[in-house]
């Protein structure tokens, strides 16, 4: 829901409502904040993030400032000033911020590209907040530049309702920003951090990541400087794995990832019994030719009941919810089991070296990098989320591609199809499981054979 710009300064930059409570005259300091929030050129103060420097920047021209505009702003000024990790920022560097403004004359909002392939958002009926603003609100020194207001909504008859307050619903709540690049000319160095992102935000465990119930952060600066605070964090990831082992015998698990439009979401995996019971129920309405059809479904009628027994019973049942959705929770569980192990682990060095700055470091580097070798290796296992894709054939624009092909060829993101929805699928990504997935394959071809050749007993005849 948006909520149109005004001349209230006040909004427009929170900085200022502080400035104003501290200093009722205040003009001094809001000809400084005014002459920053117009300035060309931004100069990074401590503890500011390009996220929060873009989002301001974007509330003084009118449109919607949602999730969206502000990620692909934040990719704008990153390109614009050649930021190879726009989450990386530092105190007294300076950000030339004029792509935003040379975009707000050409439109009531930036034209900014978003990324590739992005999916419709469907539209939500806009609820109009109107907030009109006092004179008092609006003190401007005679020292302040120039300033081109933006266009005032129109004033609400008497008999209309009065302005709604803007609410952030959960799902946004849950969204945190994080750098992302367009996948043309991505360097390797640029593919493995996006693998090892994704890694960690897929399951509990990275410093940099918190998990707060079904939401996570990502938080690129945040530093651990007590050791109440590393260890906590520590057990309250084995905790959330620990859970998400149960979770994936039952009804199945959650995993977080990065979308296309930079905000973090959250995907339901199908959990052990929430398979087997797909299996029976599938398995039951097969049998019976569509005779018994769960609620909503259609029921066949004719010929159709025999292809209708065929997929029921082979496609669905045998296939995906036995050979795809319990073997791959069985798989899951086994990931979060060891992750959940590690954690706890990690509380040692944490409560010793992890008092000294360069031994918190050493730490984070140690158990985070293990966290990703643990997934990369539960994935690319036989019933993993790799090995899935890896095997998976499929149909393209060129016609029927086979497997390990299909997925070679697939785009990094956008694909619609839950083992892909999840994943970034660089070139790097694509490589290393593929790797890993024919290395499985050959250890398991391997035990097959060494179990069916079974040793010869030797004996003496009589």
């Amino acid at each position: 829901m948006a909520i149109e710009p005004t001349n209230n300064a006040g909004q427009q930059n929170p900085a200022l409502k502080q400035v104003s409570r501290a200093n009722p005259s205040g003009a001094d300091d809001f000809a400084v904040i005014l002459e920053e929030a117009t300035s060309p050129v931004h100069v990074v103060k401590k503890g500011e993030n390009l996220w929060r420097i873009v989002k301001e920047r974007l509330y003084q021209f009118p449109g919607r400032v949602g999730n969206r505009e502000i990620a692909q702003a934040v990719k704008l000024i990153a390109e614009k000033n050649r930021l190879q990790d726009p989450g990386k920022i530092y105190a007294g560097q300076r950000l030339d911020m004029t792509s935003l403004e040379e975009r707000a004359q050409r439109a009531d909002r930036p034209a900014i590209p978003g990324p590739e392939q992005l999916p419709p958002v469907p539209e939500k009926p806009p609820i109009q907040a109107v907030i009109v603003p006092t004179p008092a609100e609006q003190p401007v020194p005679a020292q302040a530049p120039a300033v081109t207001p933006p266009v005032q909504p129109p004033v609400p008859a008497p008999e209309q309702k009065p302005p709604v307050t803007e609410r952030v619903p959960p799902a946004e709540q849950e969204t945190q920003p994080v750098p992302i690049t367009t996948p043309a000319g991505r360097t390797l160095k640029e593919q493995m951090d996006i693998y090892k992102i994704d890694q960690l935000l897929a399951a509990p465990g990275g410093d940099h990541f918190v998990h707060t119930g079904s939401t996570v952060e990502y938080r690129p600066d945040e530093t651990h400087n007590d050791i109440g605070t590393r260890v906590g964090k520590d057990l309250s990831d084995a905790r959330d794995n620990l859970a998400r082992l149960l979770a994936d015998l039952t009804g199945g698990s959650k995993t977080h990832y990065l979308a296309q439009d930079g905000t973090i979401k959250s995907r339901q995996r199908v959990g052990l019994l929430g398979a087997l019971n797909h299996f029976v129920r599938d398995l039951a309405t097969g049998i019976s030719f569509g005779t018994y059809v769960p609620a909503g479904e259609e029921r066949p009628t004719g010929m159709g009941r025999i292809k209708y027994f065929f997929n029921k019973v082979f496609k669905d049942a045998l296939v995906r919810d036995l050979g795809m959705g319990a073997t791959s929770a069985a798989a899951s569980g086994l990931k979060h089991g060891v992750l959940a192990a590690i954690n706890a682990l990690e509380t040692v060095p944490d409560a010793t070296i992890g008092n000294f700055r360069q031994g918190e470091k050493v730490t984070t580097t140690v158990f985070d990098n293990g966290q990703v070798a643990v997934s990369y290796i539960t994935d690319v296992l036989p019933a993993g989320e790799a090995w899935f894709r890896v095997h998976a054939p499929g149909s393209t624009q060129d016609g029927f591609q086979i497997p390990f092909l299909y997925n070679w060829n697939t785009r990094e993101q956008g694909i619609d199809d839950p083992r892909w929805e999840s994943v970034r699928n660089t070139k790097f990504r694509k490589t290393i499981e593929t790797i890993g997935t024919i290395l499985g394959d050959m250890s398991v071809l391997g035990i097959n054979n060494s179990i069916i050749k079974l040793p010869q007993i030797s004996g003496n005849k009589d």
